[in-house]
């Protein structure tokens, strides 16, 4: 579920492409400071968008250079830090990776999770004492998914997808001085909390039919999970539209100055191809 939303490389610029980069490696470069180099495996695509989001507005932050530990060439690379909120999401990007790969665990039995998961423990126990608001409602989240899960019934895909576009709203909430952008913030975390959701639904419906796995798409329902995909094509479809409009709406009244065109290209909600083969459509039709 995360990483859904990222910058699509064939239609921003090359500058749009430089600017997104610097607050994910602003937001990696935190994750360092305070989880140690290997934690910086774990950045988070849908947290840097809301890093970006909550640092575009702030006054305080500012570019800064260091040598990146992945380049094998000892690359030098310009981040973005903000004080006010780059710790902040580090702590929530560790949180959501660590109790992820729980999620993994108790649903997959995953070998590779349950590694991670115990190399993480001990700071994640640490995290999540100094953010308790946003752990707590992480995992009722989890909570309340996983007996969903377990019921397998056939609902609108909207009322699971909801749950987790509630979850970024009432769980992401960096400091903010204005209460209009702070709504405004809140709101596109909704909306697209349930595109990220309905995609990923989309993107895994297949692998999760075959491994035995819940899927809003084909829950409580028999035959071929394509086929099912499609009959309820015009159900997703309505869906994605819906978020798309409301965040294009929403991006035009947040205080964006000079990254407005960076956030427009972000928040586009490119399909993935594999997306348009699965609802049988394309992406210039379905946004027409």
């Amino acid at each position: 579920m995360f990483g859904t939303l990222k910058l699509s490389k064939k239609s921003c610029t090359i500058e749009q492409r430089k600017e997104y980069k610097k607050y994910y490696c602003g937001l990696c470069c935190s994750l360092g400071n305070q989880y140690g180099n290997l934690s910086r495996v774990f950045v988070n695509y849908d947290l840097t968008n809301d890093y970006l989001l909550s640092a575009i507005i702030k006054e305080k932050c500012i570019e800064k250079t260091c040598i990146c530990p992945w380049s094998w060439r000892r690359k030098k690379i310009t981040y973005i830090d903000c004080p006010e909120v780059s710790e902040y999401f580090a702590k929530l990007n560790y949180i959501f990776v660590y109790y992820k790969t729980l999620d993994d665990v108790q649903d997959e039995n995953s070998f590779k999770s349950r590694i991670i998961s115990k190399l993480m423990a001990e700071k994640a126990n640490a995290t999540s004492n100094e953010i308790t608001r946003e752990v707590g409602f992480l995992l009722n989240y989890l909570d309340d998914l996983h007996k969903v899960e377990e019921a397998n019934e056939h609902l609108p895909i909207i009322t699971v997808a909801e749950k987790f576009g509630v979850l970024l709203e009432q769980m992401v909430r960096p400091s903010f001085t204005n209460e209009l952008d702070e709504d405004i913030f809140l709101k596109i975390n909704y909306w697209t909390g349930i595109w990220i959701y309905t995609m990923d639904a989309i993107l895994d419906c297949v692998s999760d039919y075959y491994k035995n796995n819940y899927n809003p798409i084909t829950a409580g329902l028999n035959g071929n999970p394509l086929q099912i995909m499609r009959a309820r094509k015009e159900e997703i479809l309505k869906i994605l539209k819906s978020c798309k409009e409301n965040v294009t709406n929403l991006i035009e009244l947040y205080p964006t100055f000079d990254e407005i065109g960076l956030l427009k290209e972000l928040f586009s909600f490119k399909l993935p191809k594999t997306a348009c083969l699965y609802l049988e459509v394309k992406e210039d039709e379905l946004y027409a």
